[in-house]
């Protein structure tokens, strides 16, 4: 039986970004291991968009993910993210994703240079910030531009069997600077404990971005506790950034970024690290985008001391990602 037609604007997106990667650290390996290896992943989202007579716009979208083989070679296909939203003057309301900490982040290595420069194979693990929630049991509501400034907030339920559920507020200003613009962002994250003896999590995110013809920079603070039920520490991490831009040409862009990370919440052990990236991104084509990112790290962990080749839990090494993407 045919359906009647409801003049939805349909628009088909997606993109394909093949890496290689290779790194170097103290680990000794073994086997078969190296420190080299290649990823593709591509992403389908489908999207649909209706405003109203009243002027009232509402839709959703549904993304797709593939990525690598699975063992069979047929496992590798998942959904990465679905949503639907309503917006008009009053601002949008986003069911299903749009945490407000995600939005309004403010670490610089992820936002200026890119999310390889602190997440890649090979990195050690110094506890970074992220948004405390941002799947698709959230519900948020983004403020509308207001004389520079725009917030929101988010809601996350973690399901009946946990009691981990998170709140988000997020808050942005922009204003003109010469030639440039100045922003700043704040993000703050509450999560509950899982369970009656899980850790409750808090966390902070405050940046200032500049701009100024060609160049950028930014600084950033980010902050992450964890607590048990008892109210003993478990995890102090904060992070502090400084990065800076330059878009040489139309098509070239490079980016230099700096992190320290700690963590304190044993003031008997030393957690620390300091990263180094620097990136390169060409646009060769419209949707065809090529470029590198190299980082170096060095750090101590002394709790995971007896885990690498260290005695005193030093470690130190590159992080090197050359890649392709067309985006369409």
């Amino acid at each position: 039986m045919p359906m009647a037609a409801h003049a939805f604007e349909i628009t088909l997106s997606g993109d394909s970004e093949f890496k290689y990667q290779t790194w170097s650290d103290d680990e000794v390996n073994t086997g078969g291991n190296n420190d080299s290896k290649m990823t593709n992943e591509s992403h389908i989202i489908i999207s649909a968009e209706k405003t109203s007579d009243s002027g009232l716009t509402y839709g959703t979208y549904y993304r797709i993910e593939a990525e690598g083989l699975g063992a069979n070679g047929d496992d590798n296909l998942k959904e990465d993210g679905h949503r639907l939203y309503v917006k008009g003057d009053f601002g949008q309301i986003t069911l299903g994703g749009g945490a407000a900490g995600d939005t309004f982040y403010a670490d610089v290595l992820d936002r200026m240079v890119n999310d390889e420069a602190t997440s890649g194979v090979g990195l050690p693990g110094f506890g970074y910030f992220t948004a405390v929630a941002n799947a698709d049991e959230t519900m948020s509501y983004h403020t509308p531009t207001l004389g520079g400034f725009k917030g929101g907030v988010s809601f996350y339920d973690a399901g009946g069997s946990s009691k981990a559920d998170a709140r988000e507020l997020g808050l942005q200003y922009t204003a003109a600077l010469m030639n440039g613009n100045v922003t700043l962002r704040y993000a703050n994250g509450q999560q509950d404990r899982a369970t009656d003896t899980g850790d409750e999590t808090s966390a902070q995110s405050i940046g200032v971005d500049v701009t100024a013809g060609a160049f950028g920079f930014g600084v950033s603070n980010n902050t992450k506790e964890t607590e048990d039920a008892a109210g003993a520490s478990t995890s102090d991490i904060s992070n502090t950034g400084f990065a800076a831009s330059y878009q040489a040409s139309d098509a070239l862009k490079l980016t230099l970024g700096v992190v320290s990370s700690e963590d304190e919440h044993d003031k008997a052990q030393t957690i620390e690290g300091d990263i180094t990236a620097f990136a390169a991104d060409y646009t060769v084509a419209p949707g065809l985008t090529t470029g590198l990112t190299y980082s170096t790290w060095e750090g101590q962990n002394t709790e995971e001391a007896a885990n690498v080749a260290s005695d005193d839990g030093s470690q130190s090494g590159t992080y090197t990602v050359l890649y392709m993407k067309v985006s369409f």
